[in-house]
């Protein structure tokens, strides 16, 4: 479902499923995302590249996330450090998205996501974005073969992050083969491709 006004939300709220996440259509830093999981808010207090923390519960305020949205939608973005400057990141806030909450087959919450960097039908790496034990954002990259390889990204991008080593790595996923041979078809459909995975039990993962 989708809605164009925050407001709508408090008109929804009451035929919503007991997990269920927001997102805007265009946005970064997991700004206007909210996660509810089994009835209660369990968005990071924190955002911004490499500030994510261990998600914490607390009683689901939907009026109070609706201001929230209806504040960022006024200031339309942020300011961040884009490649040594300060720049304003402008968000697509014309609608937000409202999708069903994935559950993980791993068990970490929130989702492991996996982001694919695709060119034609060759895969050049996986980012594997997870929050470990102590709740850091842990960052690792693999090849199609679920082995570390050498991240792409500048020394000063991966330091904002706890880079993973093999050991440190989330199991690999059941469906991993289903997830490269998915992003290597878009990839040769589309030619340039950053697809994004979340594998859900034993089920082939979504998109």
């Amino acid at each position: 479902a989708a809605i164009t006004e925050p407001d709508e939300l408090l008109k929804l709220a009451p035929t919503l499923p007991q997990s269920w996440v927001l997102k805007p259509v265009g946005a970064a830093y997991s700004d206007g995302v909210y996660i509810v999981h089994k009835g209660t808010d369990c968005t990071p207090s924190e955002r911004g590249e490499g500030s994510l923390v261990r998600p914490r519960s607390r009683p689901l305020d939907v009026p109070s996330i609706v201001a929230q949205l209806n504040t960022l939608r006024s200031t339309g973005g942020r300011r961040a450090e884009v490649l040594g400057s300060s720049r304003k990141l402008e968000w697509n806030l014309s609608a937000f998205l409202l999708e069903e909450l994935v559950e993980c087959e791993s068990g970490i919450f929130p989702p492991i996501d996996y982001r694919c960097y695709v060119v034609g039908s060759k895969l050049l790496w996986v980012g594997i974005n997870h929050l470990n034990r102590q709740g850091v954002l842990g960052l690792g990259y693999v090849d199609a073969e679920y082995a570390v390889t050498p991240p792409i990204h500048n020394a000063q991008h991966i330091q904002t992050f706890s880079f993973v080593p093999q050991e440190e790595l989330p199991p690999k996923p059941s469906c991993w083969d289903a997830i490269v041979t998915s992003a290597r078809s878009l990839g040769a459909q589309l030619g340039v491709v950053r697809a994004r995975f979340h594998p859900h039990c034993t089920d082939c993962a979504h998109i």
